[in-house]
């Protein structure tokens, strides 16, 4: 180190001691880079080239429709358990949720945000079962660049996005199964995705050990998502239909 006049070792400012952890090290990987707590945009016809990219490149290794959900879901789940520390670091708000509830309205609200650019349009709390949710979004963005060809008829890409919500539950301390299902919109006039969100027993548990009862709402009419892709194949019934309510 330099030394002033004197024999005294120069002592670095404030100022210049945070500009020195601001920059990283020369040679440094993307890994090592501070993050920015900027907004984070992409091109959606980025987006969508680099999606349909991994997708050709799952089908190849996939022998149906079931099989390659299952591998956009796992493809999700693995950037899910990053998405939630990484927003809760951009939002400011180390607060670790506690409940189902806060935790899905987690979900809906930031981190849809930080993924799409906007809030999931609706978030409803299936009446007949204690342990189920709907996340509606109309047109999900992985769905817009997709041509499902006729043998791969029950494809639903969204499946990605069902493993993302997944992975941010479970990394969170609510461990869930979700699954992307295609409905027609009440709307008129095209079709929603409906992500399926089935909590473990433990987490039901656990708030009722807790004592921490749910509030309700008045319930309102929906339609039976269809079942298909990975849920099937976990559940051999098909679905009966739900009375949903807005939470």
């Amino acid at each position: 180190p330099g030394r002033h006049r004197g024999g005294r070792a120069a002592v670095p400012q404030r100022h210049e001691l945070a500009a020195m952890r601001a920059q990283p090290p020369k040679g440094a990987s993307i890994v090592d880079r501070p993050l920015s707590k900027g907004r984070q945009e992409v091109s959606q016809s980025a987006f969508g080239y680099i999606f349909s990219e991994f997708i050709q490149y799952s089908l190849a290794r996939s022998d149906t429709a079931n099989d390659l959900e299952t591998k956009l879901e796992e493809a999700g789940y693995a950037v899910g358990v990053r998405v939630l520390e990484l927003v809760s670091f951009r939002e400011g708000k180390p607060r670790r949720e506690t409940r189902r509830l806060g935790a899905l309205q987690n979900v809906r609200g930031p981190v849809w945000k930080s993924l799409f650019g906007k809030q999931a349009d609706a978030l409803e709390k299936v009446v007949d079962n204690d342990d189920e949710y709907h996340i509606i979004e109309q047109d999900p963005l992985v769905n817009q660049y997709v041509s499902v060809p006729p043998a791969l008829a029950n494809l639903n890409c969204a499946a990605y996005v069902a493993g993302i919500i997944r992975g941010v539950l479970c990394s969170g301390g609510f461990p869930a199964q979700v699954s992307a299902h295609t409905d027609s919109s009440p709307e008129g006039g095209g079709t929603r995705t409906i992500f399926l969100v089935k909590f473990a027993p433990e987490v039901i548990a656990r708030e009722q050990a807790a004592g921490w009862p749910e509030r309700r709402r008045r319930p309102a009419a929906l339609a039976a998502p269809l079942c298909h892709g990975a849920w099937a194949a976990r559940r051999s019934s098909g679905r009966p239909t739900a009375t949903a309510g807005q939470v």
